[in-house]
């Protein structure tokens, strides 16, 4: 087309030339553009994150309060709601994800169960650091400790049939010490339910609540008065459909329900506060009623980081 027109040639080229240069700015333009955007999205998260780690470090968990013990399938960790505020500091420090807070002298010590096998000691005044973590060998899988003076512990474990013996100040076994109980559990006693025993009648049963007068499964009890009593309730024979319920000891009426459908681990009552432990993974965290009027202080429950397993409340 250009042989014998090489004016309309040379013009064909500037234009082409012309062309290309500014394909070349609009595209260093854009590219500029996205780095700049890159860079802003770097320097945007980058902030959230500082603030949010800053946050956290500068924020110090009370020393009483409700402490929970949280965790899903592969990992958990401690945290502190201020009973005052109901301000939640989440996350202060990894645990197992399978173990138990429990309150001795009001100091945290936690079970690490089944998969670690630990005890473990945190320093409350000092964000709940780690003191000491002592391994329970062999693996005994560790139930629960309660204290049997200043100084030493007990502690109930599912894979031995010996009550271990361990010191409060440092976590260590003395084997001299432990308790050798019967390898298997008397049964008979009383059938799937609650019962108080009377330790100054010989152990005489006062049955309060039996599944088979429910039509279901129960877990966990708070003992208000003769005449009021919080339990978890599952409902059928299955765990999908699960109840927070209160019931009169002294009549076995059950008279209210306050909460519903969620995977309930823990009760506590504490100053006229009822706490309730939710797992459930769509919303899980801790709900609050106040005892006397059955009054639900949080709409919606209090985040804790991971779903909680259990609790305790530290006071002065």
């Amino acid at each position: 087309f250009f042989l014998g027109s090489p004016v309309l040639y040379n013009q064909y080229l500037q234009a082409e030339t012309s062309a290309k240069k500014d394909r070349n700015i609009q595209l260093k333009k854009e590219t500029t553009m996205k780095n700049k955007l890159i860079v802003l999205m770097g320097l945007a998260i980058g902030l959230f994150l500082i603030n949010c780690a800053g946050e956290n470090a500068n924020m110090k968990a009370p020393e009483n309060g409700l402490v929970i013990a949280t965790g899903d399938k592969s990992s958990g960790a401690i945290s502190v709601i201020d009973i005052q505020t109901k301000t939640a500091f989440n996350n202060l420090l990894s645990v197992h994800h399978n173990s138990q807070i429990r309150a001795i002298d009001n100091k945290p010590y936690l079970l690490e169960r089944l998969g670690a096998n630990n005890l473990k000691f945190f320093n409350k005044k000092n964000n709940y650091s780690l003191v000491y973590e002592q391994s329970l060998v062999p693996k005994v899988n560790p139930q629960d400790i309660v204290s049997i003076n200043s100084e030493y512990a007990m502690i109930a474990n599912r894979e031995s049939n010996k009550l271990m013996v361990v010191k409060l100040s440092d976590g260590s076994i003395d084997a001299s010490k432990e308790i050798g109980i019967p390898a298997e559990c008397p049964t008979g006693i009383f059938d799937g339910g609650f019962s108080l025993f009377n330790l100054n009648k010989d152990f005489e049963e006062q049955p309060l609540l039996l599944e088979t007068d429910i039509n279901g499964n129960v877990h966990d009890i708070e003992l208000i008065s003769d005449t009021k009593a919080f339990f978890i309730y599952y409902e059928g024979t299955g765990f999908s459909k699960m109840h927070v319920k209160v019931f009169n000891p002294t009549t076995k009426e059950i008279t209210h329900t306050l909460l519903s459908n969620g995977n309930y681990s823990q009760l506590l009552v504490h100053n006229g506060k009822l706490y309730v432990a939710d797992k459930n993974p769509k919303k899980p965290g801790i709900y609050i009623f106040d005892v006397n009027t059955l009054a639900q202080e949080t709409t919606d429950p209090i985040d804790v980081g991971l779903p909680p397993k259990s609790m305790v409340v530290l006071e002065k």
